[in-house]
C-alpha cells in the first residue's frame, strides 16, 4: 500500500481551509436593505457601544432586547457602517448565540468592523421559537 504525503503545502492548505470552515462570514447583500423582517422595531431594540480592535479595526458589542413575549432563535443583527456624508461603507452579519428568550436580552459581538463615522445595527431574521 502506498503512504500519501501532502508536505508543507498541502497542510497549509488544510489549515486555511479549516479555519476558514470554522468562523464563517455571512454573505451580505450590495442592496440597500437593512432587515428581512419588517416591524422588528416593534418587537426588540438594540443597545450597543463601539470601541476600538485589535489591528486599527472597531469592536462593535450590544444586547438585543426582547419586548415581544416570544422566544426567538437563529437570530442574526446586521452592523453597517456609515463614512461622514451618510454612505454605506461596510456591513456584517453575525449571530446572537443563543437566541432571545421572551422579555429578555441576548449578547452579540462584531470583531474587525471597518473603522467608520457612525454604525447602524438591525436584527437582520430570526425565528420564533413554536411552544410543544
Amino acid at each position: 500500500m502506498k503512504k500519501m504525503s501532502f508536505g508543507w503545502a498541502g497542510l497549509v492548505v488544510i489549515l486555511l481551509a479549516t479555519a476558514a470552515w470554522t468562523f464563517p462570514r455571512h454573505p451580505v447583500p450590495k442592496e440597500p436593505i437593512d432587515t428581512l423582517i419588517q416591524g422588528w422595531e416593534q418587537k426588540f431594540s438594540i443597545d450597543y457601544s463601539v470601541a476600538p480592535g485589535p489591528h486599527h479595526t472597531t469592536r462593535i458589542e450590544g444586547y438585543v432586547i426582547n419586548h415581544s413575549g416570544d422566544d426567538v432563535d437563529e437570530m442574526r443583527v446586521l452592523a453597517q457602517e456609515f463614512d461622514t456624508s451618510g454612505a454605506v461603507v461596510g456591513k456584517q452579519i453575525t449571530w446572537v448565540l443563543g437566541g432571545v428568550n421572551a422579555d429578555g436580552r441576548a449578547y452579540f459581538v462584531i470583531d474587525d468592523v471597518t473603522p467608520a463615522a457612525s454604525y447602524r445595527i438591525t436584527v437582520w431574521d430570526y425565528d420564533t421559537v413554536e411552544a410543544s
